[in-house]
């Protein structure tokens, strides 16, 4: 016998408008709305873990001017390991022991790619400071 069909919950709201070729739907969701289907409770489990440590980290390698300094024996990003022994001591990891390999090998390494990516923003906003041009004005 087949399953019954899943019932999606309804968006927080959506709205439609045309690009030029096509008209584009939009649903605006949150946690409460996600859409259900295979394997996305462990994907949800797994953006939350992610923004959660995130966090932490942005806190302790960014600054709104840019990259902070951090010295050689607190920089828990130099590798795999100590980020996950790190994360492990934040609450973050397996119990008991478990194996810690999912931090090291996707925790890890989505960590550094969206760290990159806001160190990247944050720099070429020190850009724009630095030429007199704000946001706002080079969207002109």
């Amino acid at each position: 016998m087949a399953r019954p069909k899943t019932i999606q919950p309804l968006p927080l709201s959506s709205f439609s408008f045309y690009s030029g070729i096509m008209l584009i739907e939009v649903e605006v969701r949150d946690e409460t709305c996600y859409l259900i289907y295979r394997g996305s409770h462990k994907r949800d489990a797994y953006d939350e873990k992610l923004w959660k440590v995130m966090e932490r980290v942005v806190n302790d390698y960014l600054s709104v001017t840019g990259k902070k300094f951090v010295p050689k024996d607190r920089d828990y990003l130099s590798c795999a390991t100590d980020f996950a022994n790190q994360v492990e001591t934040w609450g973050y990891g397996g119990l008991n022991g478990e194996d810690n390999s999912a931090l090291r090998k996707k925790l890890y390494p989505d960590v550094k790619r969206e760290l990159k990516v806001y160190q990247n923003a944050i720099d070429e906003k020190m850009k724009d400071i630095a030429k007199g041009t704000s946001c706002a004005q080079t969207f002109k």
